[in-house]
């Protein structure tokens, strides 16, 4: 995939700090074509896999509700291709989603929830909060972002305002 490719996925499943655990499965999809070089194009409804590699729930420590998510696959009906993303960003989210347990709708806004991209040789995104726990509910339509680093790149690790100047 061509570095710096942008494109709206779909969580599928929904990713609670309270109950996450490292080595978690984390699933994507994505919800529109994506070119990604040489006249590949990975159709609609392709799977990202990623994992959970970090979690913290504990109202003591700073930030007090964390997940860090690292992707790395994608998956279609005729290929696959390995990914270094990152989630750029939230894409669109509903702003409720009815919850029959409580009667009524519920917020899935990501207010008060901080996206950090981490562009590493393994790239990672960290889902972070002290002011409510970490939920990422399912359906919610975020930007992924291919991460290429080369071989010069990938010594130290990089933050988005490091790249600001390469582009």
């Amino acid at each position: 995939m061509q570095p710096d490719t942008r494109f709206p996925v779909v969580l599928h499943g929904t990713v609670r700090a309270s109950q996450a655990k490292v080595g978690d499965p984390v699933e994507f999809r994505t919800i529109e074509p994506v070119l990604i070089g040489n006249g590949v194009v990975v159709p609609e409804n392709a799977e990202l896999k990623g994992t959970v590699v970090f979690v913290r729930t504990d109202h003591r420590t700073t930030p007090s509700s964390w997940v860090r998510i690292r992707v790395q696959q994608l998956r279609w009906k005729t290929g696959q291709a390995a990914l270094n993303a990152v989630v750029d960003g939230v894409h669109y989210v509903r702003s409720s989603y009815f919850d029959s347990y409580h009667r009524g709708p519920r917020s899935t806004f990501l207010e008060g929830i901080h996206i950090v991209p981490h562009l590493f040789r393994d790239a990672s995104t960290d889902f972070f909060s002290d002011s409510k726990p970490v939920v990422l509910h399912d359906g919610i339509i975020l930007e992924m972002r291919q991460v290429v680093l080369n071989d010069s790149e990938d010594q130290e690790p990089l933050s988005a305002s490091s790249l600001v100047g390469r582009q």
